[in-house]
């Protein structure tokens, strides 16, 4: 009798568990016909990080966990953090927008 209630118990935790891994699966919309998300980065002075962030943002993007444009926006970069900005930009093809 006590086995029974126990593998009711294991099973009940198992389901739960599997749900709950599951769980950003089913929450993961994709964007409309109509709809567009972007990820606008805005960079200012030397931005060391800048580069580890669109690393990480490509990555995501990469293996499906953000459906996303990503775009930089020069907020003052320095002239090398500029340079480094748009040569990753393009190569990666991500937008590069001007300071104004």
């Amino acid at each position: 009798m006590w086995w029974e209630l126990t593998y009711t118990l294991l099973l009940v935790l198992l389901l739960g568990c599997l749900l709950l891994l599951l769980k950003s699966r089913l929450h993961a919309a994709e964007p409309g016909d109509n709809t567009t998300l972007s990820v606008v980065v805005e960079a200012e002075n030397d931005a060391p990080e800048l580069e580890t962030l669109l690393r990480d943002l490509l990555w995501m993007q990469k293996n499906h966990m953000l459906r996303a444009e990503i775009s930089v926006r020069d907020l003052g970069l320095t002239n090398e953090a500029k340079a480094l900005a748009q040569t990753l930009c393009r190569k990666e093809h991500i937008r590069f927008l001007e300071r104004e």
